[in-house]
């Protein structure tokens, strides 16, 4: 027996730790699955994220599906994965359409996870040259990332962060191959296609726009070339709806109008946001280079100082944002770049123990486990975030529902539950309410959201953000003006108006009050 062990202990060791990984991952999704929802409920805390479910639904392969910014690769491979998988993800019983909803979030909330568990498996491969020892690292490199309360919210949210990052990191792995072996083209292609399909999943790229250059300055030629692989992939991978080429430049332009001139403390708050999410990985990367066995690179100097620049460009980039929204998020795929570099770094200098293999594994293990766990409480607390207001969220949306189906005509705000598949004529979404498209709409019954009102009546004027959003923003303010005190609101026409409905959600419902009918002999 013993001779079987010592005879197959790699293998063992691996399927023994690749099986640890894959136990983490799964603890994760029952996490995961406990956030899904429906896109009416989602959009109650989060309409980025319920839009993303739209997109999804509405994706094929052989369509534009008119949305640029989060590209189509991101949405196809969502649509695909809920697609193949039916009706899944559904404890609670509702209907067909709300159902599917729940599929499509569903699937993107697992890409993400999948994605953070793919990172972390690449950066650990680059550091460690061990398939087992890789296994460990990538758990406690899961662990340490959603231990960062913006990694963790981003699994739970449905956005393409976490997928984007993992291209990109990957994309980084094969040109660091590229420069180690310049002698084999096939790897400057690899790279460059995966380069491609990042920009297919979300135009984040362009802040490394510079770092491009400077990566092959001075072999342009090449560059030029690589540059061709990667609009080729861009295109194909996202064909036909890549084909329209100033699309994504008018979506970027309209971003950036969303931020102001750099100031002390916007340049602080960067900072802050780098070292929170990069303190707990760098720690778990700096102890597996001296507990596990680090993988060998070769690289000539040159080339890892046009890398160098390349990762940290788009750091610098960031610290001259100023956005006007949150955006911590912007980080995250940078922030693995980072990873990944300083874990090649590492390979090249470092301390070695010379302890046995399994013993010093063991030691990083119980460390690591020790200091971020395999579930961080982080996941907890971003879950108990995301399912906030879920259940009054439920109760408003049957009350719409039942609305509706009366015949009546509802016009909501955003971060209200509403049935999105209704009819547009007797169930609509506004982000710009006035009482002159009141009067278009004659609409009877308003589903209100206060904290959304607010941004228009609280103070004497709106925020930056919000007059950059909606510029004629003061019949706006008139609107929400009406119904900002009281159970009862008018309208400049001789509406009237009762509240019938409110929770602690910020959640309003407002019947249109009906003439009465004339007393009959």
């Amino acid at each position: 027996m013993k001779d079987f062990l010592r005879a197959h202990q790699t293998l063992l060791l691996t399927w023994t730790c690749g099986l640890l990984f894959a136990l983490q991952i799964l603890n994760l999704h029952s996490y995961v699955v406990l956030a899904v929802d429906h896109q009416a409920v989602v959009a109650t805390n989060d309409d980025d994220a319920a839009w993303n479910i739209s997109k999804t639904l509405k994706t094929r392969w052989w369509k534009d599906n008119g949305w640029v910014l989060y590209g189509p690769a991101y949405f196809r491979l969502n649509h695909s994965i809920q697609y193949f998988w039916g009706h899944t993800a559904d404890p609670i019983p509702i209907g067909a359409e709300e159902t599917w909803q729940r599929t499509a979030h569903h699937a993107i909330l697992t890409v993400s996870l999948l994605s953070v568990a793919g990172t972390a498996l690449v950066v650990a491969r680059t550091m460690v040259s061990v398939w087992w020892m890789s296994f460990l690292l990538a758990l406690a490199l899961t662990s340490a990332l959603l231990s960062s309360p913006t990694w963790c919210e981003l699994l739970l949210r449905a956005h393409p962060d976490h997928l984007f990052t993992l291209v990109i990191v990957g994309a980084l792995y094969l040109t660091l191959r590229m420069f180690e072996r310049m002698s084999e083209p096939i790897w400057a292609k690899l790279a460059a296609i995966l380069w491609g399909v990042s920009v297919s999943v979300k135009m984040t790229l362009t802040l490394c726009t510079p770092g491009f250059v400077l990566l092959f300055l001075p072999r342009f030629r090449q560059g030029w070339r690589f540059l061709g692989v990667m609009l080729l992939a861009y295109f194909l991978i996202g064909f036909p709806q890549t084909i329209v080429l100033d699309r994504p430049f008018r979506a970027l332009a309209e971003i950036n109008g969303l931020s102001a001139p750099p100031n002390s403390a916007s340049m602080l708050h960067w900072l802050e946001v780098f070292g929170l999410q990069l303190w707990r990985p760098l720690l778990t990367l700096a102890l597996a280079s001296v507990c596990l066995t680090r993988a060998r690179h070769q690289i000539p100097r040159a080339s890892f100082l046009r890398v160098s620049a390349f990762v940290l460009l788009p750091f610098l980039l960031l610290l001259f944002k100023n956005m006007l929204v949150p955006a911590d998020h912007y980080a995250i795929p940078f922030v693995a770049m980072f990873l990944l570099w300083s874990a090649y770094g590492l390979t090249l200098v470092g301390l070695r123990v010379s302890l046995r293999p399994v013993v010093r594994a063991v030691i990083f293990l119980a460390v690591m486990l020790a200091a971020w766990g395999s579930t961080p409480g982080a996941v907890q607390t971003q879950l108990t975030v995301r399912l906030a207001c879920r259940e009054p969220a439920r109760v408003v949306y049957k009350k719409i529902s039942d609305y509706s189906a009366a015949g009546e005509k509802v016009w909501v705000d955003p971060y209200v539950p509403y049935v999105t598949t209704g009819d547009e004529a007797r169930m609509l979404l506004g982000w710009e309410k006035t009482w002159d498209y009141y009067e278009k709409g004659k609409w009877t019954v308003l589903a209100l959201n206060r904290g959304y009102a607010q941004r228009f009546t609280e103070g004497s004027e709106p925020s930056a953000y919000t007059k950059i959003d909606i510029p004629k923003w003061n019949p706006v303010r008139e609107f929400y003006s009406a119904f900002k005190g009281g159970d009862l609101a008018r309208g400049p026409h001789g509406e009237v108006f009762y509240k019938v409905y409110q929770n602690d959600c910020q959640h309003e419902i407002w019947e249109l009050a009906k003439p009465q009918a004339p007393f009959s002999q």
